[in-house]
């Protein structure tokens, strides 16, 4: 049997970034999973560019209830707000 540890939320902030980043340099976490549409973003991209997550896989975090789409909200108008964000959880 083998455990995988995944660090969830790389781009949510440049704070939780750098913990990720600390976790998988220690090798605490082995990957991580990258929110493309959250506030750190960009940073968590410069430092996989870096290649501060050494070889650590690194994939993709789907997030539907947080921020907003990637795509123009009219093209996705069943799944955002007035705003343009997603739909809270009720």
């Amino acid at each position: 049997m083998k455990l995988i540890m995944n660090a969830d939320d790389f781009g949510l902030t440049e704070g939780v970034n750098q913990a990720i980043i600390q976790c998988l340099q220690a090798g605490i976490v082995q990957s991580t999973t990258l929110m493309v549409n959250q506030p750190g973003t960009l940073d968590a991209i410069a430092r996989m560019k870096k290649g501060e997550c050494g070889d650590a896989d690194v994939g993709l975090h789907i997030t539907l209830t947080s921020g907003k789409p990637v795509l123009e909200p009219e093209k996705v108008r069943s799944l955002v707000d007035n705003n343009g964000s997603f739909l809270k959880k009720a």
